[in-house]
């Protein structure tokens, strides 16, 4: 791992409230591209993390189940489903099916799955960081963010290009505004070009819808 899962920890512990809170403001936020930033910044978290060599999710969070995965499942370790219900899971408070307990009870000493060819759904889509909604995914993502160091790098630097892009953006405002205030000043250069170029005019309305469209 780039880091170790102790220091995600330290870290996580001390920035989870800014970046829930990023997360929740995603969905009013827009910015061409950010669909692809997201899915760059997903393939290079699973360059510099190992899963294997964390394993936190199956370790600290309890993984949700369909029908077709207890079926499954249970099959695999010769139970019948009611049998393995009995045994391993449970209902949380929005009645999802869940494992009554953590770490997982697949999860070997190694850190390794003994089930990863036939785990639960919710397994094979975890952290989420590859889905297309991924921005309008608040709760979850608000959630394995805390657990999840892959999680956390998309959304750490996610958050850091969308905060300099906003900065880039500001300035240029800032720029519009300072040009347009010279056209008070009466037999200024600007405010004869301003006048006699409509095109010019048409430019600085399109660059602030650019701008309000981040």
């Amino acid at each position: 791992m780039y880091q170790s899962l102790q220091a995600f920890k330290r870290e996580i512990k001390k920035n989870a409230k800014e970046y829930i809170r990023f997360l929740h403001g995603l969905p009013n936020r827009k910015s061409k591209g950010i669909a692809s930033t997201i899915y760059s910044l997903h393939q290079e978290a699973y360059k510099k993390i190992d899963c294997g060599q964390c394993a936190n999710c199956c370790k600290v969070m309890r993984p949700t189940y369909n029908r077709a995965d207890i079926d499954r499942i249970a099959k695999h370790v010769g139970m019948t489903s009611q049998e393995y219900c009995d045994k391993y899971l449970g209902q949380d408070p929005t009645r999802d099916i869940m494992n009554r307990k953590s770490p997982c009870h697949f999860l070997d000493k190694n850190n390794r799955c003994t089930i990863y060819e036939i785990r639960p759904l919710s397994c094979r889509r975890f952290p989420n960081t590859q889905r297309k909604d991924f921005i309008s995914c608040k709760s979850l993502n608000s959630l394995n963010v805390q657990y999840c160091p892959i999680t956390y790098h998309v959304v750490k630097n996610l958050k850091r290009k969308l905060d300099d892009e906003g900065w880039f953006w500001w300035i240029g405002f800032k720029i519009i505004l300072l040009l347009n205030s010279l056209t008070m000043h009466e037999n200024s250069w600007y405010q004869d070009y301003y006048i006699v170029n409509p095109w010019f005019r048409k430019e600085q309305i399109a660059y602030i819808q650019q701008i309000w469209r981040l």
